[in-house]
């Protein structure tokens, strides 16, 4: 498990790191009505590779920069629409699941990101690639990753 710093910097303690802790809030949605050209357009402008696909509120799918580069090449985007392009079933977890569970899975079924959900099915934020870089950034900068004492 990873190390964090308890009260007392000079004493360490295991405590399992949560999705949640590291997920990006505020997570930008597009609806699955809505042209490829907008849902690219969206992407640029906010700096965001997946954008999860409501339809009335709910999650319907997730569209990620790679599909629409992928339609574009192949068909081309002209009366293209998020629905046409989307994951129909994206992976999703609560917010209190492991860190590391969620970085296995992904690095397993080579998912770009995780849309984290409540149990009721509120969008409370996704989990990227970038996320786990800096969640493994930061880990690397604890003291006790670096080993403990001097070498011999």
């Amino acid at each position: 498990m990873p190390l964090e710093f308890g009260s007392n910097p000079a004493c360490l303690f295991y405590m399992p790191l949560k999705v949640s802790q590291y997920m990006t809030n505020g997570v930008r949605t597009i609806g699955k009505t809505i042209p490829i050209k907008t849902a690219w357009k969206q992407m640029i402008d906010h700096r965001v590779r997946h954008l999860p696909v409501l339809e009335a509120g709910k999650l319907v799918g997730i569209i990620s920069d790679r599909d629409i580069r992928q339609i574009i090449l192949l068909q081309g985007a002209e009366n293209q629409t998020v629905a046409d392009v989307m994951t129909s079933d994206p992976f999703c977890v609560l917010p209190d699941r492991s860190l590391a569970e969620v970085a296995e899975e992904m690095e397993k079924h080579h998912f770009g990101s995780t849309i984290v959900q409540e149990k009721d099915g509120k969008l409370v934020g996704i989990f990227t690639y970038e996320d786990g870089m800096r969640a493994l950034a930061e880990l690397l900068r604890l003291p006790a990753s670096r080993g403990h004492g001097k070498a011999a």
